[in-house]
């Protein structure tokens, strides 16, 4: 995800999807997708994600990342010390607000009769208001207005429950984990980076 300026309330967007290359492959399908939003004709968000949905017959195991992932996007997980620094509780009626909000009513993410007919244990949080409210707890320590972030969405977050925000902070990059309560389940990962350094 790019933003190259903040998105003002009430702002009249022209919004552009596509979808990119898809192949399958041993792990399962892949679809990329693409999304351009412009504000008077000027490119002011863009997101490239890919969608994995596996072959396994066992259950629909779909997870997605960002198209863009890179070897530097895991070395900087790897080198920097994460600390925690808050919790998050997440509950069903965040779930059903964040629907109505977004017109995302999957019904995996509002109902447990539905969610078990797809294979999942019970409702699931939205990954997307995941990644909103990482963003929300890190505005007060980084400037998150001209920014490039790579997010990778690895376990669903089963409702309602808690979770922890893990954080390393550095001039180069800022790099997030959102795990579970004993902090041995990773929900996602990403790193943030400031949009100049990622255009260099």
């Amino acid at each position: 995800i790019t933003q190259q300026i903040p998105i003002k309330q009430n702002t009249t967007l022209t919004i552009l999807c596509h979808v990119g290359h898809d192949h399958t492959s041993n792990k399962g399908h892949f679809i990329e997708t693409h999304i351009d939003i412009f504000e008077n004709g000027k490119l002011v968000w863009e997101c490239s994600s890919t969608f994995l949905q596996s072959l396994k017959q066992k259950r629909p195991d779909i997870h997605f990342r960002q198209s863009k992932t890179t070897d530097s996007y895991h070395s900087a997980l790897n080198k920097q010390e994460i600390k925690a620094i808050s919790s998050l509780q997440f509950t069903a009626l965040d779930a059903l607000k964040y629907a109505y909000i977004s017109k995302d009513a999957n019904p995996i993410h509002l109902h447990h009769i539905p969610a078990k007919l797809m294979g999942f244990r019970t409702t699931m949080m939205h990954g997307m208001l995941a990644k909103a409210r990482v963003l929300a707890q890190l505005e007060v320590l980084i400037d998150i207005q001209h920014i490039s972030i790579n997010v990778q969405f690895k376990n669903a977050i089963y409702l309602p429950t808690q979770v922890c925000l893990n954080v390393a902070l550095s001039q180069q990059n800022n790099t997030f984990s959102l795990m579970d309560s004993e902090q041995c389940v990773t929900h996602l990962s990403g790193v943030i980076l400031p949009l100049l350094n990622r255009m260099n």
